[in-house]
């Protein structure tokens, strides 16, 4: 969806589905953002700017839950060269 004529509302709707990393006891982070997000659509449909407290608050929270995202698996080819072999593997009795 990702569009540039979306709402804020819809962005983070589609955030929220996707972020699998989420739990039931982010529920008031989530209901927060979702809060803020209807502000922020409000406030550009009568005033057709932002609020930069709002926008602050909007990103904090955002951020607050995006950094509840589990890292990465860390990958077991980084470092190494296309067709090199980790000679420590067990295949080469490492």
């Amino acid at each position: 969806m990702t569009d540039f004529d979306a709402t804020y509302v819809a962005v983070v709707r589609e955030y929220l589905d996707a972020a699998t990393w989420l739990t039931a006891a982010d529920a008031p982070h989530k209901l927060h953002l979702i809060r803020l997000a209807e502000s922020l659509d409000r406030q550009m449909a009568d005033k057709g700017e932002i609020q930069s407290a709002l926008a602050s608050t909007f990103n904090k929270t955002l951020s607050a839950l995006d950094r509840r995202r589990p890292a990465p698996p860390p990958d077991p080819m980084a470092g190494q060269l296309p067709g090199q072999t980790d000679l420590l593997s067990p295949e080469f009795g490492g």
